[in-house]
């Protein structure tokens, strides 16, 4: 969204392409890395030279900003209310 709330797309050529027919993308849910020195040291990164571990999206909250934070927090209360029927979350 622009300064002035017109919308773009960052990828215009997919605008009239329905998500469910691109290719799937994931993003980086910042839990955690494990790395050697080494990698470190050459300037490897995670995000080009990684291996991800696949999480379920309703288990995952990017917090970046405020609103991100409370959905973070609705989560919790939401999954420790029901600890005792779903101990396997």
């Amino acid at each position: 969204m622009g300064k002035n709330g017109a919308l773009g797309s960052f990828f215009p050529e997919y605008q009239l392409t329905r998500t469910q027919d691109l290719e799937k993308s994931y993003f980086d849910a910042g839990q955690f890395y494990w790395g050697r020195k080494s990698a470190w040291l050459d300037g490897r990164t995670i995000h080009s030279d990684g291996i991800g571990l696949l999480l379920p999206k309703w288990r995952v909250v990017d917090i970046d900003e405020e609103q991100d934070w409370r959905k973070a927090e609705f989560l919790f209360n939401a999954l420790e209310g029901g600890k005792d029927e779903q101990s396997n979350i």
